[in-house]
């Protein structure tokens, strides 16, 4: 297994991991919060969302809105289908964004299989969609840079990938979705 960080996407290193994962050379990806935050960040704007060194004087590091939602969003809709979060937002990347189920699907799915493995998944993303106004259907998230990302590498090559992110400390814990 390799452990990736987020300088080693930031200085190209993506295309080459993506490459030895096309090739069958790179078999298993593990990477911890911060990386797969950056993993979304470069595929989504071409650069890292916001200035670390800015952010962190005026209390607002970590806040912005599109990680946080996108992040949470790939990883409700990840959930059922059992995938984890490395995969989860892989798919995401790769997929340019996810498809919910309607609120009654989700609802009719709790009351018929309450016992189903992925019942918890479905309630959890049910309450989102109530607390958080989601949409059903499509939503679209474009990610022109899409080659930056080894999580989206790894899902298109059918490599297993992981992200063990810090609860309570990255970023992301400081999204509403949370």
């Amino acid at each position: 297994m390799l452990l990736y960080g987020a300088h080693l996407i930031k200085n190209g290193g993506a295309r080459i991991m993506n490459r030895l994962m096309e090739l069958g050379w790179l078999t298993h990806l593990g990477t911890n919060g911060a990386g797969a935050i950056h993993d979304w960040s470069f595929p989504f704007s071409g650069s890292p969302r916001k200035s670390v060194k800015k952010t962190w004087a005026t209390g607002s590091f970590g806040t912005w809105d599109e990680t946080g939602r996108y992040t949470h969003l790939a990883l409700l809709a990840g959930a059922l289908e059992g995938e984890g979060y490395g995969r989860s937002l892989g798919r995401f990347i790769e997929e340019n964004g996810v498809t919910l189920p309607g609120m009654g699907t989700l609802e009719k799915s709790l009351r018929t299989e309450p016992t189903h493995p992925l019942a918890p998944a479905r309630a959890e993303l049910l309450q989102a969609i109530i607390a958080h106004n989601l949409p059903s259907g499509r939503i679209e998230v474009k990610h022109p840079w899409r080659e930056s990302s080894v999580l989206g590498g790894a899902f298109r090559s059918g490599v297993r990938s992981r992200s063990h992110p810090g609860i309570g400390y990255d970023i992301i814990a400081n999204h509403p979705m949370f």
